[in-house]
């Protein structure tokens, strides 16, 4: 995500921002984001290859375990001055994701909101949401409705 002279970039599987500066095109910092509690680490090795007999069912299987079983970022977002997270809690006890709202110059976690709607994108500080989660993972995914929330950040 770019940010002033800046862009972020992030993997899904590590709250990590590698900050690289558009003047000279290299990485200058990478940063840890400070990792919320619920917070459920992918085994490491678990992303790495696998040889699977036949047809893909087992390779389908396991990334679907994985984008539902594991706090992966699922979307990344500049808005305002926040670099905004979602990902999933993996937990019983919270709704299916969390919005993570770090101060997008510092880094600092400002903010966590949860939900059971997949952030698509947001603009003008207003958020929009597919109802339900991922209709690819979640079966109580709405089959097309839409929700848009607003958040004040203070």
């Amino acid at each position: 995500m770019g940010y002033k002279d800046r862009v972020y970039f992030l993997s899904e599987n590590e709250l990590k921002v590698h900050v690289v500066s558009l003047k000279e095109l290299k990485v200058e910092k990478e940063v840890v984001l400070e990792i919320p509690k619920f917070y459920k680490k992918m085994p490491d090795g678990f992303y790495g290859w696998k040889k699977y007999e036949g047809s893909d069912k087992g390779f389908t299987r396991d990334i679907e375990y994985w984008k539902t079983s594991y706090s992966r970022i699922n979307k990344v977002i500049i808005e305002g001055d926040f670099l905004v997270l979602q990902i999933r809690t993996c937990s019983e006890n919270l709704k299916k994701f969390a919005l993570l709202f770090y101060n997008a110059a510092n880094f600092k976690l400002e903010k966590t909101i949860y939900t059971d709607d997949l952030l698509l994108c947001s603009r003008k500080g207003k958020y929009y949401f597919f109802a339900g989660g991922d209709p690819g993972l979640d079966d109580e995914a709405d089959e097309f409705k839409i929700n848009i929330y607003s958040a004040q950040i203070k």
